[in-house]
């Protein structure tokens, strides 16, 4: 095609070259964005630990692992005592405070490959990989001894192992938050 002006074909290059430059950082941002977002999604805000979903995934995981290969683990439910005497006496910020003390003491304890997820309020799982009932059990202990150290406060803890795969995360859940009381 023949052009009046010469720098027609030189302009519709640019522009073009300009569309796809604006449209690949869009993409970028955008994938960026939703990488960031997928993360936020499985944290809780206050703490940093894993929320429920992330929780939710990982036990699923080790459930999984339990029917194929035979793995046992251990989930702890760790419920801090007397929470709402701490919030009304010294208020949310003392509260929210220790939750960050308790999350921060528990990654401490706990092994790399054990997760521990903020269940809500000041409620907590904790997922022991390829831990038995002794291992449960020292585990519980150490816990309870850490925050001791580190708060004025003390903490309930159920212990459930699973030698046999329970039929979903809510039964194990349940099974535990029951073993606390």
């Amino acid at each position: 095609v023949a052009y009046e002006n010469p720098f027609i074909p030189a302009w519709n290059t640019g522009v073009l070259l300009m569309a796809f430059l604006i449209v690949t950082v869009l993409l970028h941002v955008l994938h960026t964005t939703l990488e960031r977002e997928a993360i936020n999604a499985r944290i809780d805000p206050l703490t940093g630990a894993p929320n429920t979903r992330a929780f939710y995934e990982a036990a699923g995981i080790q459930i999984s692992l339990l029917k194929r290969y035979n793995r046992p683990f251990s989930i702890l439910y760790l419920d801090i005592d007397n929470f709402k005497e701490l919030n009304d006496t010294r208020g949310h910020s003392a509260g929210d405070s220790a939750l960050r003390v308790v999350t921060q003491t528990l990654k401490q304890v706990l092994r790399t490959g054990d997760t521990v997820a903020r269940l809500g309020g000041d409620e907590f799982a904790i997922l022991l990989t390829e831990a038995d009932a002794r291992a449960a059990e020292i585990v519980s202990t150490r816990i309870q001894s850490a925050i001791r150290s580190k708060l004025t406060l003390t903490c309930s803890i159920g212990a459930l192992t699973c030698v046999a795969p329970p039929a979903s995360v809510d039964e194990l859940i349940r099974k535990a938050d029951h073993l606390m009381y």
